[in-house]
């Protein structure tokens, strides 16, 4: 690993070199761990709050408001373990019931199809490689990133 230099002061452990090798030294199959938005999801999700034992102050949940926001899917077993067998077996979420789901059903927003609307719509000439006859990419659009400032509000000032 070599060290990420942040404000001149540097950290060790961050990113092995090259970066595009990350797929190729990944313990287990990598494709399994991201071959849906679930296991994406909570790879990214372990991921970021992996970074709170290497320095990290504070983890804002944004992904996980997504997963509540659309009704995610569950996380399928085998991928969880195998995301979990990156950090040693632990989960980096701890005991978090995951997709974390509304308390009640009616507030979830954009289930199904409406899920397509969090994300940047390209234009009637596009064609998608995450769905079928869809014109979105991964980005988000304007109600996501509407989305994403609400948490990270409420994260940071602890109100919402």
């Amino acid at each position: 690993f070599i060290p990420c230099v942040f404000q001149g002061r540097g950290k060790t452990g961050c990113w092995p070199t090259p970066q595009s090798r990350l797929a190729y030294i990944s313990r287990g199959s990598y494709r399994q761990k991201v071959h849906n938005s679930a296991c994406q999801g909570y790879s990214l999700a372990s991921a970021a709050a992996s970074g709170l034992r290497f320095g990290g102050d504070v983890l804002v949940p944004a992904g996980l408001a997504w997963q509540v926001a659309r009704g995610s899917p569950a996380i399928p077993r085998g991928c969880r373990r195998a995301i979990d067998d990156e950090y040693g077996g632990y989960p980096q979420l701890g005991a978090l019931d995951l997709p974390l789901r509304a308390r009640n059903e009616s507030a979830v927003r954009w289930r199904g199809e409406d899920g397509m609307h969090l994300f940047r719509d390209k234009g009637p000439k596009y064609r998608s490689k995450y769905c079928d006859d869809c014109t979105i990419d991964h980005h988000a659009s304007a109600a996501g990133m509407y989305l994403n400032a609400l948490v990270f509000y409420a994260t940071l000032f602890k109100r919402s």
